[in-house]
Parts: C-alpha cells; sequence; structure tokens
C-alpha cells in the first residue's frame, strides 16, 4: 500500500462520518490504494480494507 498521510487519515475519518468528500487528489490516492470506492459524483465509501485499515490506524494512534 502506497504511503498514507496524516491528511488522509483525517479523510478517511471524514468519509466513514458521511462527511465532506476528500479533495480529487487525496481521493484517486486512496483509491489507487483500494481503500474507498467511488459511491457517487464526489461520494465516497470505505472499502472493507479501508475499514481494517482505519481501525488498524486508530490503535496504532489513539487520539
Amino acid at each position: 500500500m502506497n504511503h498514507v498521510s496524516p491528511q488522509d487519515w483525517a479523510a478517511l475519518a471524514r468519509i466513514e462520518q458521511g462527511q465532506c468528500a476528500p479533495e480529487a487528489e487525496a481521493a484517486q490516492r486512496l483509491r489507487q490504494c483500494g481503500l474507498i470506492e467511488a459511491k457517487a459524483e464526489d461520494r465516497y465509501t470505505l472499502t472493507p480494507q479501508g475499514w481494517h485499515a482505519l481501525r488498524q490506524h486508530r490503535r496504532l494512534d489513539p487520539d
């Protein structure tokens, strides 16, 4: 998997909450990593891999 930046983790958390879509560049990067998939235009959802990665990230780097 490509490197996921702190901004990418924040974007994944916002997608999880159903909030704003990530910027186009971040969305493309996260899609290439297999962490999100397009739900509709400018709307994304986490893939099972994305859910797992976000859960693991939270365990390793709690807020």
